[in-house]
């Protein structure tokens, strides 16, 4: 064990000087292929995972990538909501394209872009891929006969597996079986993902999404039609007054997220002013989450400045139904699980065992300026939901219905945008948020959020902005801002205060916290880029006093130190490197570091199908809360951002072979190492030894 952990040692100091040395050869380089708006978007997600700290699935962000590379927007035709579908405009620059557009005519080319005020030569590089500027309209008379015609189909498979045995899989006795049935898993320990998507244009979509999870059976025995679960929609849009027709399962996302939104959403991270959500409506849902969608039908009318979506969907969720003998109801539900896992006996159990419908509408009033919104649904579960009492849970929902109600807002005026939402719920419980996002001049972008959720707010979807997942018992102010001095170099920073009125799991009195966020890209060429980033993090805990007499609360603090530059080493290959340091303090315990190296080599060429991406890391932490949150190159439509601690080494490889016009292979290949332990995980995915390696291959087919 001390080979090995000298090794490591030997290891951090060699790649330390390598990305000193990157940073001393870069200014030779001046080549490298630039892949901005992937990057930005790798780093939205890595926020996301480090602000959430929860497992869940955002392959739906990740896969919007991918649908608007194939399907790009023609900005001379296109809408305020197909521009806002891109996720990377704020409404100020989108309102300034739009009047430029009816103003001095269509675009000519990409370069006019420069000459709408909010856009430079960043924002148009992170739009390029998704955009295409032509004279034609690409008007079309919508034939039904020509669907299948000149429509474009993809098919995607997925396979991956963890190689290591670990403690589920094990094989273990009938009597074990009988007297433990949550001690094993039923299945293989293969995950597998299957994907099919038909696009007629923008006006019809058809999709059939199917997984299995690691331990679910497949084919035989709890599943035997195959899959754990599947997805599917049927899609068509803008035909006359219509402007969507989603019949299966569906997103909605309406306003900033409070009264409803079903899909995740980004909140504080990279983008320090462009905090503001822009809601896409009623959409086909894409995702392999299995709680956060609509299965039913849904619909958007849309004439002149008026517009109304129709929603209703019935479907069954994961729940421990308890028989209450001695209460009012003789059966009600304890929990519901949102894992969507069914691979033991005990989860099985749980499986589909409540009934969900809603139903409800929004109602907007749309113009360039000007967005103002109602949204009303009813929620009915079969059974009440009520859950073992606790002080912190005691205003949180409990029974089998309520109804939510919210107005939201946005309005333009030159280069403000004042916007915000209004929601309360069926016990009479609040919540609104307001904001004013400025766009001073092409250097100063700055925003303020106000948000005041209270704690008997309830609603089972809602995504907006906050501190916490779910949005009640806080109340918070944020300011952010970002200036450019130079076209080289971007500054952003954000402060977010937010307090707690009443109590939260593990944290016996009402609380405060703040974060702080600094961080500065710099590009000394077009295809350079170095970012540094502080964050710091302040918050209350329970004491770890187990002597007192009660709990009492204790600040808790957190600081991110980040390096991060890319540069080129030749037209076809990238070099990355990164360093983060983290220093974490509960007191009385001692202060705690985690450090994290990594070496990223990245080819991509025009001129050849074949693309690879490879990182070797190093991390060291003393523990669990000196964690480091890592996004890691994925396969097409995935993600992959594994939270490292303790003392190890882990690297991936990622090869991608384009055969053809029509196929597209993907492998996958990631291993970590731990030197100080034996042992990795607990519970039914416990692995005896220290070697944690996973497979991933996917193939796509299309035609």
């Amino acid at each position: 064990m001390s080979n090995r952990t000298d090794i490591l040692h030997i290891t951090s100091v060699l790649l330390l000087c390598l990305c000193i040395l990157s940073s001393v050869i870069v200014q030779a380089q001046q080549n490298p292929p630039t892949q901005a708006e992937e990057d930005i978007q790798k780093q939205k997600i890595e926020n996301y995972s480090e602000q959430t700290e929860s497992e869940i699935d955002i392959s739906e962000i990740v896969s919007n990538l991918e649908y608007y590379q194939k399907h790009p927007v023609n900005l001379n035709t296109a809408s305020y909501d197909d521009i806002a579908a891109l996720g990377i405009l704020n409404d100020i620059q989108i309102k300034n394209l739009l009047d430029h557009i009816n103003k001095d005519g269509k675009l000519l080319n990409v370069y006019e872009l420069q000459t709408i005020d909010g856009f430079d030569q960043d924002i148009i590089t992170r739009i390029l891929p998704y955009i295409l500027i032509t004279n034609n309209d690409n008007a079309r008379l919508f034939k039904f006969k020509d669907v299948f015609k000149y429509g474009t189909s993809n098919l995607t498979y997925r396979y991956q597996r963890i190689l290591e045995k670990q403690k589920g899989y094990q094989k273990v006795s009938d009597s074990v079986r009988q007297q433990n049935p949550g001690s094993y898993y039923l299945g293989s320990p293969d995950k597998m993902y299957l994907k099919y998507r038909f696009n007629y244009y923008n006006n019809v979509k058809i999709g059939l999404t199917c997984e299995k999870d690691a331990g679910e059976e497949f084919f035989k025995g709890t599943n035997p039609y195959g899959f754990d679960f599947y997805s599917a929609y049927i899609s068509v849009n803008n035909i006359g007054i219509l402007k969507n027709l989603v019949v299966g399962d569906y997103s909605l996302q309406f306003g900033q997220g409070l009264t409803l939104w079903t899909s995740a959403g980004f909140g504080k991270g990279v983008d320090a002013v462009c905090i503001k959500k822009i809601a896409s409506g009623v959409s086909p849902y894409s995702s392999v989450y299995e709680n956060g969608y609509m299965r039913g039908i849904a619909f958007t009318l849309a004439y002149k400045h008026f517009e109304f979506s129709g929603f209703y969907s019935h479907k069954k969720l994961d729940g421990n139904l308890i028989n209450d003998t001695l209460g009012n109801a003789e059966t009600y539900i304890s929990s519901l699980p949102e894992d969507g896992q069914h691979n033991t006996l005990l989860s099985i159990a749980k499986k589909h065992q409540v009934t969900e419908q809603i139903f409800g509408g929004h109602l907007a009033y749309k113009t360039r300026a000007l967005n103002i919104g109602l949204t009303a649904y009813q929620t009915n579960l079969g059974e009440p939901l009520i859950k073992t009492w606790q002080a912190y849970n005691q205003f949180e929902f409990s029974g089998s219905r309520n109804f939510n109600i919210g107005i939201d807002y946005s309005y333009i005026f030159r280069n403000f945008s004042l916007f915000g939402e209004t929601s309360r719920s069926q016990n009479g419980g609040f919540a609104t948020l307001n904001g004013l996002m400025a766009s001073i001049n092409s250097y100063l972008s700055m925003v303020v959020l106000y948000r005041n959720y209270e704690r008997n707010y309830q609603s089972m979807y809602t995504t907006a902005f906050g501190q916490s997942n779910n949005s009640f018992n806080e109340t918070g102010l944020y300011t952010g801002i970002v200036f450019k001095p130079h076209y080289k170099i971007q500054l952003s920073a954000f402060a977010d205060y937010y307090h707690y009125p009443w109590l939260k799991y593990q944290v016996n009195a009402p609380s405060s916290g703040y974060d702080l966020n600094l961080s500065m890209e710099y590009k000394p060429t077009k295809k350079i880029q170095i970012n540094l980033r502080y964050k710091f993090e302040n918050a209350q805990q329970n004491s770890s006093d187990a002597e007192a007499p009660l709990n009492y609360l204790i600040p808790v603090n957190r600081q991110n130190y980040r390096f991060n530059i890319s540069w080129p080493a030749s037209d076809a290959i990238t070099l990355i490197n990164r360093i983060e340091v983290v220093h974490y303090r509960k007191l009385p315990a001692q202060p705690e570091t985690g450090c994290f190296l990594s070496q990223d080599i990245r080819y991509r060429s025009l001129k050849n199908p074949f693309a690879a991406s490879f990182r070797f890391s190093v991390f060291d932490t003393h523990s669990y809360n000196s964690r480091i949150y890592v996004y890691e190159n994925d396969v097409l439509g995935a993600y992959s951002f594994p939270v490292l601690y303790d003392k190890g080494i882990r690297y991936y490889l990622m090869l991608q072979y384009k055969l053809g016009r029509h196929i597209d292979i993907w492998l996958r290949f990631a291993q970590t190492f731990y030197s100080n332990k034996s042992i990795i995980s607990s519970g039914l995915t416990q692995i005896n030894g220290n070697t944690q390696t996973e497979v991933k291959a996917q193939i796509r087919f299309s035609f």
